[in-house]
C-alpha cells in the first residue's frame, strides 16, 4: 500500500513526508488469546516480552521504509514509536540510515492537566504527579522541560532528527497560554519542529460537543465557535511569528 502510495504522490510539491502509521500501539491493543489485550505500559517490558513478535512495530516498519525507497528516495518519512507515540518510548524505536526519515512523538504529559474535564482545576503552573512516580513533582517550565528527556537521549544517540507532531491541552485548561508557550520554548530549545494538535470537527451532529481541542474557541467550555478571547490560540500564533522562513504556496 505504501509503496504504491509512494509511486502516486513522489515529487508531489503539496506533499512534505509519508507518515507510516499515526500512534502505533499494539503495546495496548495487541490480543492475547488467553489475558486479552496487551495492556503493556513499560517500553522496557513489552521490549523483553514482545520485541521480535508481530506485536513488535519495529519488524515492521523497516519493511515499509524499503518499500517506498524502493520507488521514491527522497521524500521525508515520519515514524513515531509503538505506545502511541509517547515520549518514553522513542529510545525503543529502532533507527535505520535513511537520510531522509524524521522520527516523532505525541507529548500530551501530563494527561491529568492536557485531558482535563472543564470544572477539574488543573492549574499550570502548580504542583502535579506528571512522571507517574505517585509524588507530586512541580508542574512549572523546568518540570515539563524534564519530560523530553528521552528526546535527548534519543538524539544524542542516533544523531536523528525528532519532531513533535502532535502535542496541545484542552483549551480550557487554567493557564493553558503559559503552558503551551512553556511547552513550545522546550521543542525550540532541542531544534524540534512542532504541530500542535487541532480538532475541528465537521460533522455536524458531532461539531458542537467535539471540540476540547479547537484553540480559537477559547476558554468556555460550552462555546461551539471562534472566540474573541482564545489565550491558548494567542499562544501558539506568538510561537509561529518566531519562524523565519515559511512554506511557499506557489503549488497551492
Amino acid at each position: 500500500m505504501w509503496q504504491a502510495t509512494a509511486e502516486a504522490y513522489r515529487g508531489n510539491p503539496a506533499v512534505v513526508g509519508y507518515d507510516l502509521m499515526v500512534e502505533p500501539n499494539s503495546n495496548h491493543l495487541g490480543a492475547d488469546a488467553v489475558a486479552g489485550r496487551l495492556e503493556v505500559w513499560e517500553p522496557e517490558t513489552f521490549a523483553a516480552q514482545y520485541g521480535g513478535t508481530l506485536y513488535d512495530w519495529n519488524g515492521l516498519h523497516p519493511r515499509i521504509l524499503a518499500a517506498i525507497r524502493a520507488v521514491d528516495p527522497d521524500m521525508p518519512v515520519l515514524i513515531g514509536g509503538n505506545g502511541y507515540s509517547a515520549v518514553g518510548w522513542l529510545p525503543f524505536t529502532a533507527v535505520g540510515g535513511d537520510a531522509h526519515t524524521v522520527y516523532t512523538v505525541h507529548e500530551y504529559e501530563p494527561f491529568a492537566y492536557t485531558h482535563q474535564e472543564p470544572g477539574d482545576g488543573v492549574g499550570y503552573p502548580g504542583t502535579l504527579d506528571i512522571d507517574w512516580d505517585g509524588a507530586a513533582d512541580r508542574f512549572d517550565a523546568g518540570g515539563i522541560d524534564r519530560l523530553l528527556a528521552p528526546v535527548d537521549g534519543f538524539m544524542a544517540a542516533h544523531d536523528a532528527p525528532v519532531a513533535v507532531t502532535e502535542f496541545g491541552a484542552v483549551r480550557w485548561a487554567p493557564g493553558v497560554a503559559p503552558f503551551l508557550a512553556d511547552r513550545i520554548a522546550t521543542f525550540e530549545r532541542r531544534g524540534l519542529n512542532w504541530t500542535v494538535w487541532n480538532w475541528p470537527v465537521a460533522y455536524a451532529p458531532t461539531a458542537a460537543g467535539d471540540n476540547a481541542f479547537s484553540p480559537g474557541f477559547g476558554p468556555d467550555p460550552d462555546r461551539t465557535a471562534p472566540a474573541s478571547d482564545a489565550p491558548a490560540l494567542d499562544a501558539l500564533r506568538a510561537g509561529w511569528r518566531a519562524n523565519a522562513a515559511r512554506p511557499s504556496n506557489t503549488h497551492f
